[in-house]
């Protein structure tokens, strides 16, 4: 028995294939067309990343990021397993320029030579307490204690550098006399062998010759109470 077609059907037949195969192929092209879109876009955000900001100066590099270090993460572990070397690295290698650059855990930072220490610290536009804010998350809820000292920053540089400097050695034999008796009441005299809990015991003693040197006096630097909203205040 044959099968008999319709020579009219024919062209019908062949042209809905053909449209069927046009689609599938009009799909992966448009699959192909938005994935190298998205990898190209991807591709200049990560370079843009990689280059820095428009604000980074012609400095020479310590810990210079590779060119796959995209984000930094290499860059960042070194500097946090050898921060010390690296700056001492770049004042011994580039003696001859102003600074240098580095990455460091929070980002990129300049290293000036010590050199413009004294004309840096009249010019304006180097704002420690704004760098500070910034770095320690101004304004998010939970980060408040790290701010305190930052808002009243100019009473704190003018007690520190116009009266408290000025009065050393009226109150040098004081802190010595508090330090020694602090060390003994939380180190102890004993001898012998004990467990002691490195963090706790070097607040407190904080605690006590701070609260000596800015308050002054003996009730407060002693107060046990006193100096437990001192200690747990800035841990916490």
């Amino acid at each position: 028995m044959e099968a008999s077609i319709d020579p009219q059907l024919v062209p019908q037949m062949t042209g809905s294939n053909s449209t069927a195969s046009d689609g599938g192929l009009y799909g992966v092209s448009s699959v192909y067309v938005v994935f190298s879109t998205v990898l190209a876009v991807t591709l200049a955000a990560l370079s843009f990343l990689s280059k820095g900001s428009s604000k980074s100066t012609p400095l020479p590099w310590v810990n210079r990021p590779s060119t796959f270090d995209v984000l930094r993460m290499g860059a960042k572990y070194r500097f946090l397993m050898g921060a010390g070397d690296m700056v001492k690295k770049g004042f011994e290698d580039f003696s001859d320029s102003p600074g240098f650059r580095m990455v460091a855990d929070a980002g990129e930072i300049v290293m000036l030579d010590p050199k413009f220490a004294a004309e840096l610290k009249n010019d304006h536009r180097v704002d420690f307490v704004k760098l500070f804010l910034r770095d320690f998350h101004e304004g998010i809820p939970g980060f408040d204690f790290t701010q305190q000292g930052a808002r009243d920053a100019k009473i704190l540089r003018e007690v520190t550098k116009s009266q408290l400097t000025h009065h050393l050695s009226k109150i040098t034999d004081s802190l010595s006399s508090e330090c020694v008796a602090s060390m003994q009441t939380i180190f102890t005299d004993n001898e012998a062998y004990h467990d002691l809990e490195l963090r706790p015991a070097l607040l407190d003693l904080i605690s006590r010759i701070s609260s000596k040197a800015f308050l002054g006096g003996d009730p407060l630097c002693q107060d046990e109470e006193w100096l437990k909203i001192t200690t747990t205040y800035a841990g916490t």
